[in-house]
């Protein structure tokens, strides 16, 4: 697997988790994507809002995580990175 089919499978997994988090969309940071030596994928994530209820958001990443192992047999790690600097606060609605 390359680590751009791991980046579609978690962009797919986050777009359906958006609204979930108040969130219009997430971004996955294809360039800082990588495998360890445990086969576990690191792949880092930026919503485009600032997410204001942080155990849900952490709680939600670790289901998508879960999940995508459960349905794909690829083992991710979600690293949450903060929004892009002037990105708005709160709900995305």
């Amino acid at each position: 697997m390359k680590a751009t089919d791991v980046a579609k499978i978690v962009a797919e997994r986050l777009a359906a988790l958006a609204k979930v988090l108040d969130v219009r969309r997430f971004e996955v940071v294809d360039e800082k994507i990588y495998e360890d030596d445990d086969n576990v994928w690191h792949v880092p994530v930026r919503p485009d809002v600032s997410v204001e209820e942080r155990g849900k958001y952490y709680d939600e990443l670790n289901k998508a995580e879960r999940e995508i192992e459960q349905d794909k047999h690829v083992n991710v790690l979600i690293i949450p990175l903060q929004p892009k600097p002037g990105a708005a606060s709160g709900n995305a609605a």
